[in-house]
């Protein structure tokens, strides 16, 4: 939420139309400006104008009533603030009966709008009191307590806060975030340093159990690694040389099953020379009856 600019008029001691444009220089040109002059110049009255004219309250205890410039016969406070990407527009009137400075006085009107997109027309989205005060609730996200927490600290609470000490300076936090939030605070401050507490001191207690080596053990300890490294070594080459015979093993197993392999092949290749040599004999006969083949015919027939 980001305050544009305050109208007010006829509030308090700032008789007639007053305004504040946040926008326009010099407030504009600066990070960080006050708001000064004696006392009953108007300086909480635009505080109280801002309240006003997004809750309908002051922050002080006063009642809305009397805020009305005295012999005025209308009071009038407006906010134009910006949030969630929109600009909206906050409204506060009261009046006299008749607008007469005796007559009663009649109202409040409350009026909330919102700025339609590329016009400087505000329309108007809520004037009852009570859809005003939800809808500047959800659109700010803060609702009268909250904003007067936050955004407003009124003169006194922070004087005294300043001034108070540690215990009165607790409670005045009380006041002014709310009792419940600080409530929070404490106790989750509380939870943490119980816990940091804890976690010390079981670092204390591994601490006092820790034994410091003397020299000799040191030594000791050395020479047990260099001898363990030594080992290591030899560990090492020995695994180097069982690999390395490993695979002449697996190379010897390897060439035996291919012996294997030729010799069957060479008893199949004997088998079938044998089957074959009874075949040429048998061819050989036939070759040599083939003369007398004819003669051998006529004395069959």
């Amino acid at each position: 939420m980001k305050i544009l600019s305050v109208k007010l008029r006829n509030l308090n001691s700032l008789e007639g139309d007053n305004s504040i444009d946040f926008t326009a220089s010099p407030i504009a040109d600066v990070g960080l400006f006050a708001i000064t002059g004696k006392t009953g110049a108007g300086k909480s009255t635009i505080l109280d104008a801002i309240t006003l004219a997004l809750y309908g309250r002051i922050h002080r205890n006063k009642n809305v009533l009397e805020i009305m410039t005295y012999g005025a016969v209308q009071a009038m406070a407006e906010v134009v603030f910006e949030a969630l990407g929109e600009e909206y527009m906050c409204q506060w009137t009261v009046w006299r009966a008749r607008n007469k400075a005796d007559g009663k006085i009649q109202g409040p009107i409350r009026k909330l709008s919102i700025r339609t997109p590329n016009t400087d027309d505000f329309q108007i989205i809520a004037e009852k009191i009570r859809d005003v005060d939800e809808q500047v609730d959800k659109i700010t996200g803060l609702d009268f307590d909250r904003f007067c927490r936050s955004v407003l600290l009124s003169q006194g609470d922070f004087a005294a806060f300043l001034k108070s000490g540690e215990k009165d300076r607790s409670l005045l936090l009380e006041r002014i975030t709310g009792t419940e939030i600080y409530s929070k605070i404490s106790s989750s401050a509380f939870n943490k340093n119980r816990e940091e507490e804890q976690k010390l001191e079981q670092l204390r207690i591994q601490l006092e159990g820790l034994e410091i080596l003397s020299d000799e053990q040191i030594k000791t300890l050395e020479e047990d690694k260099k001898e363990l490294e030594e080992k290591a070594k030899g560990a090492i080459l020995s695994l180097d040389k069982k690999q390395e015979q490993l695979n002449l093993i697996q190379r010897k197993n390897k060439l035996d099953k291919d012996m294997d392999k030729v010799h069957d092949d060479l008893a199949n290749w004997s088998l079938e020379k044998e089957k074959l040599n009874d075949d040429l004999g048998k061819l050989d006969l036939h070759l040599s009856t083939r003369p007398i083949h004819n003669q051998i015919l006529e004395k069959i027939n």
